[in-house]
C-alpha cells in the first residue's frame, strides 16, 4: 500500500507539471454576492477556462473554502485525486491583511508549478484570494498586469464591478478583456456597462447558460486567441507552447 502511494505521489506532480506547463494566468473579475449566477459561473470557469488557465478571482462567501471537505483532504492525503475533481473546491490562494502579506503574493503568482498542481487537484476551479476592504483594489490592479488573460462577468454590476471596469479602461485593459453574461441576465448588465463607458467603446459581450455552455463558442474561442497573439510572441502560438483553447458551446 506504501509503495503506490509513493509512486502516484511522485508522478501525479510530475505529469501535471509537464501537461500544463503551457497554461494561463487568468483575472476572473465577477458580481460579489450573488449566489444564483456564481452556480453557472462556477461552471463556466470548470468546463470553459479552467481547462487552459489557471483562474484567481477575489474571495467571498460564494467563493471561498470548503472547510468540511479541506479537511477530509487534509487527514486521507491521497484523497485529493478524488474528491477534488468531484466537488470541485475553489481553494485559498492568498490572505492579503498588509502589506506584507500583499508582497507575498505578488511573489507567488510567479509560481506557476504550485499553481498548476492546486488547479488540477481541485478540478480546475478558480483560486479564491482573500483581502480586507483597504486591499482589495490593489489586489486586482496587481493581478491585472500579472495575467494573460481577463474575463469578466457583468450579468450583475454592482459598485466594485463597477470600479473594475473603470479601472480596466484606466489601465488600457478594457480592449483585452473578455465580457460575458448568464443568458437572461445580460440585459441590465449590459445597460449598465454601456452607461460607465462611451456607445463606441461598448465591448461584446458573449453569453453562457447556466449549464456552463457559451451559445457562441467560435468567436469566443476566436477572440480569446486574437488576445494571446498580443500577449505572446508569434513564435510561441507557431510551435504550440501557448495552451490550445477549448471553449465548448451548447448543444
Amino acid at each position: 500500500m506504501v509503495i503506490p502511494f509513493l509512486v502516484l505521489s511522485i508522478l501525479t506532480p510530475v505529469a501535471v507539471y509537464y501537461t500544463r506547463i503551457h497554461y494561463l494566468r487568468i483575472l476572473l473579475l465577477r458580481p460579489f454576492g450573488q449566489r444564483r449566477l456564481s452556480i453557472g459561473l462556477r461552471r463556466v470557469i470548470v468546463r470553459q477556462f479552467g481547462i487552459f488557465g489557471n483562474v484567481f478571482t477575489l474571495s467571498d462567501r460564494n467563493y471561498r473554502p470548503n472547510l468540511i471537505l479541506d479537511g477530509i483532504m487534509w487527514l486521507v492525503n491521497v484523497s485529493f485525486l478524488v474528491l477534488g475533481p468531484v466537488f470541485r473546491p475553489s481553494p485559498r490562494g492568498a490572505w492579503i491583511k498588509n502589506e506584507r502579506t500583499f508582497l507575498k503574493f505578488a511573489r507567488s503568482l510567479h509560481k506557476r508549478g504550485w499553481q498548476n498542481f492546486r488547479s488540477f487537484i481541485v478540478g480546475d476551479q478558480a483560486c479564491n484570494i482573500k483581502t480586507h476592504n483597504e486591499w482589495w483594489r490593489l489586489c486586482i490592479d496587481l493581478m491585472m498586469n500579472s495575467s494573460e488573460l481577463i474575463i469578466m462577468d457583468v450579468s450583475h454590476v454592482g459598485a466594485g464591478s463597477e470600479w473594475e471596469i473603470v479601472h480596466l479602461d484606466r489601465r488600457g485593459f478594457l480592449r483585452d478583456c473578455i465580457f460575458m453574461a448568464q443568458e437572461g441576465y445580460e440585459a441590465v448588465g449590459v445597460e449598465k456597462l454601456s452607461q460607465i463607458l462611451e456607445a463606441r467603446r461598448m465591448p461584446r459581450v458573449f453569453l453562457y447558460r447556466p449549464s456552463g455552455e457559451f451559445l457562441e463558442p467560435d468567436e469566443l474561442n476566436a477572440e480569446i486567441q486574437r488576445r494571446l497573439l498580443k500577449v505572446f510572441p508569434a513564435e510561441d502560438v507557431a510551435l504550440g507552447r501557448v495552451p490550445s483553447l477549448g471553449v465548448q458551446g451548447a448543444n
